[in-house]
Order: structure tokens, then C-alpha cells, then sequence
């Protein structure tokens, strides 16, 4: 994996490459993404399907959810049910609900 990314062109490749990879060597990943923070703005640079740009753009709106708390925290979070975890109240049944069941 890290010969690849060192070999694509550009920032957009490798972040692509990289999301893609992800769910090949993460055991039950069937969806990444990679958001990235400037000042103010957190945009999803890469991301394997359009349900991960939806649920990053509703965690931005809610304030909530783990790309939310890791960019605030500056620390890894895990989660094994998003319809259960207490930290994402709201994005967590909702996102569980509307695509992590619609997925699977």
C-alpha cells in the first residue's frame, strides 16, 4: 500500500487510493473517507461512495459524530454500533437508520 501511495501523482490521487485501499484492507470497512480541516471550513477530500459525503455533511450539521469529535478531541474514536453510542445522539440513529443497514 505505501509503495502505491508513494507513486500517485498528486494529493487527490493518493487521498483517493488511499479511501479505496481501506476498505480492502480493513476487515469489515465498506466505507471511507478522508475530510481535512482548514480554519473554519472541514471539507471530505476523497471519499468511496456518496453515502460517505452525506453522512460527513450531516455530521457537520448536527455538530456531532466521530469525524466531528476527532477533529475537536485530536483523537482516534471506534465505534462497533452507531445506533447504540451515546456521543452521537442524533447522528448516530440517523446515519445507522437511513445507510450502515442500507449498506450491509
Amino acid at each position: 500500500m505505501a509503495r502505491s501511495l508513494e507513486h500517485e501523482q498528486g494529493t487527490q490521487g493518493t487521498l483517493e487510493l488511499a479511501v479505496s485501499a481501506a476498505t480492502h484492507i480493513i476487515d469489515a470497512c465498506d466505507l471511507a473517507g478522508v475530510s481535512i480541516a482548514r480554519r473554519d471550513e472541514v471539507r471530505t477530500r476523497a471519499a468511496t461512495d456518496d453515502a460517505v459525503l452525506a453522512m460527513h455533511e450531516l455530521q457537520y450539521q448536527l455538530g456531532e459524530g466521530p469525524d466531528v469529535q476527532t477533529l475537536r478531541d485530536h483523537e482516534t474514536v471506534y465505534c462497533p454500533d452507531l445506533s447504540t453510542d451515546q456521543r452521537w445522539p442524533r447522528w448516530g440513529p440517523r446515519v445507522s437508520r437511513n445507510w450502515v443497514c442500507a449498506a450491509s
